[in-house]
């Protein structure tokens, strides 16, 4: 719901509780560093050439200042003209998809639509996290106009010049807590960042008359590469974005890493970033949505595919999830990455690994944890050794999964809450 413009006068103990509660800091009344009215008039300009590069409907600003945009982000140290255009844009394209996850959430996440069974986990096994990530979704859109009188404001440090040294490729980006210069949160862009497409340049797969073949129209590699995955994937590192720590109930959002022990003892991790180990971590250990929560490729991902999903009306449901075991005895293949054994011991498959799922080192995989100011500089690990099985699965969502492995022919019937529209990328 968004804030009333009408409220003005409130005691001072209240205004800083609200903003305690909104996950905001309270500001002083000078002008930021990085505010002068030549910066100003630049970033307006920026922030206009921008709009052209995201393609948002301009309609959408009739409810607010247009001219306040624009001031939202600060500092841009080490960023081009051209960087700060760029950065505005993926900003601006991920209001898209924010507006479009805000209405999904408020009117009730469907646990047993399969973009949710297969990042969010199970229904079954995802009760306790429920009305988090709900929370989470609903708050990630207020990040942008229009949300917040003035008297509430928020800021955030936008940088190019990697004051972490974390960028080398392939890392798009990294987040911290507080950026000490501006005192606020930052996110500093890396080079790989500016080489992506936009977010509307991936959704022309979405184009069924032009793509029909679902390895193109069906496959989430291809939207997932994307400036606005980027904004949401490290806006939800920040813990008052995320309601986590000191501004609400929930646990920082990290990368979580996902891993297999090897026969001679060491353990093998895997940055859960991408499609294919966001779906294998939302199948790891009998309560897979404790983890999921906590990671912020996971979330982006679902975010993505909702949004795909909608637009194109069906699910992009390449690549394949694990597929769900039959018995606690059975081993879980995860897509062309490796094979885990219940007892937490698993093989790898060296066989076309995308690049940015191989093993994981010192980095990412495109994202790093956050600095050592923040809050913790290392992902959360889980070894995968215990998982949901077909029995915390939907009839259809078994049936149909089947179908898209070429197990059997697609169904006709579709039950549950899922619409046939939705499951028929089936590849031929």
């Amino acid at each position: 719901m968004k804030v009333a413009h009408s409220m003005r006068i409130l005691k001072p103990a209240l205004v800083i509780a609200m903003f305690a509660f909104l996950g905001l800091s309270v500001g002083t009344t000078s002008t930021p560093v990085s505010e002068t009215p030549h910066t100003i008039v630049a970033a307006e300009d920026e922030f206009t050439t921008a709009l052209s590069l995201s393609n948002y409907d301009l309609s959408e600003f009739t409810s607010y200042n247009f001219s306040t945009l624009y001031t939202k982000l600060i500092g841009f140290d080490g960023c081009s003209a051209a960087q700060r255009t760029q950065i505005f844009s993926g900003w601006q394209q991920s209001w898209k998809i924010m507006n479009h996850i805000y209405w999904a959430a408020r009117k009730g996440i469907d646990y047993d639509e399969f973009v949710a069974l297969e990042f969010l986990a199970p229904s079954l096994r995802n009760g306790d996290q429920k009305s988090q990530f709900r929370e989470i979704f609903m708050n990630l859109a207020t990040i942008q106009p229009g949300w917040l009188p003035s008297w509430l404001d928020w800021k955030l440090s936008v940088r190019c010049d990697d004051p972490e040294s974390r960028c080398p490729s392939p890392v798009h980006a990294y987040a911290g807590q507080n950026d000490t210069k501006y005192d606020v949160a930052y996110i500093n862009f890396c080079e790989e960042y500016f080489s992506l497409q936009t977010l509307d340049e991936v959704m022309r797969y979405t184009n069924r008359t032009e793509y029909d073949d679902p390895n193109i129209c069906g496959n989430m590699y291809l939207y997932g590469e994307n400036q606005a995955r980027v904004w949401l994937h490290e806006l939800l590192h920040i813990d008052w974005v995320s309601k986590a720590n000191q501004y609400g109930r929930n646990n920082h959002v990290t990368d979580i890493k996902v891993g297999y022990r090897n026969f001679h003892g060491s353990t093998t991790w895997f940055s859960a970033y991408g499609p294919l180990l966001c779906k294998a971590l939302a199948r790891a250990t009998i309560s897979p949505g404790f983890w999921v929560i906590q990671n912020a490729d996971s979330l982006t991902m679902y975010m993505i595919a909702k949004y795909v999903q909608d637009k194109m009306g069906a699910y992009p449901h390449l690549p394949w999830a694990p597929e769900p075991p039959s018995s606690v005895d059975m081993p879980m293949e995860v897509g062309n990455l490796f094979t885990v054994y219940p007892n937490g011991t698993g093989v790898p498959s060296k066989d076309n690994i995308p690049d940015d799922e191989r093993e994981s080192g010192d980095n990412d995989n495109g994202y790093v944890a956050d600095n050592e100011n923040s809050v913790d500089a290392h992902p959360d690990k889980v070894v995968l050794k215990s998982w949901p099985l077909r029995t915390d699965y939907p009839t259809a969502y078994l049936s149909i999964w089947s179908s898209w492995a070429g197990r059997t022919a697609a169904p006709t019937p579709v039950v549950e809450s899922q619409r046939l529209s939705q499951v028929l990328l089936v590849p031929q």
